[in-house]
């Protein structure tokens, strides 16, 4: 179980390196994360940790079902408008990355590590 939630993060911290290269102030960023894994405590600090960031996890856990809501209501004009709604999100807890560097570094290298001898070799086994 443990494996599956970490290959999550550094699949998480893949993708959010590949979005800054987009971004101007890439410096300002905090990751807000909604769902059934934000429940998990263990999970959101290793987040934390391997992307060295804030991470807010909100009071209603299913955020994103809530905006999929919000974008049919305020279609028909029965929820508020996005400022309004955007002002409801609040925060329950947030985790703060605290891994040292060098160890970081070292984690997101042998991962890559492992993804690209899996690229090479798909039936490698560990």
């Amino acid at each position: 179980m443990t494996a599956a939630l970490e290959a999550v993060c550094y699949q998480t911290y893949d993708l959010l390196e590949a979005m800054k290269a987009d971004w101007q102030d890439k410096d300002s960023i905090k990751l807000r994360v909604d769902g059934g894994m934000s429940s998990n405590n263990w999970m959101m600090q290793r987040l934390a940790d391997l992307l060295d960031m804030i991470i807010e996890c909100p009071t209603i856990q299913e955020t994103t079902a809530l905006g999929a809501a919000w974008i049919a209501g305020s279609h028909f004009d029965v929820w508020p408008n996005q400022n309004e709604f955007y002002r409801s999100w609040s925060r329950s807890r947030h985790f703060t990355g605290n891994m040292c560097e060098s160890i970081r570094n070292s984690k997101i290298a042998t991962w890559h590590n492992h993804v690209n001898t899996l690229i090479k070799n798909p039936d490698y086994k560990s």
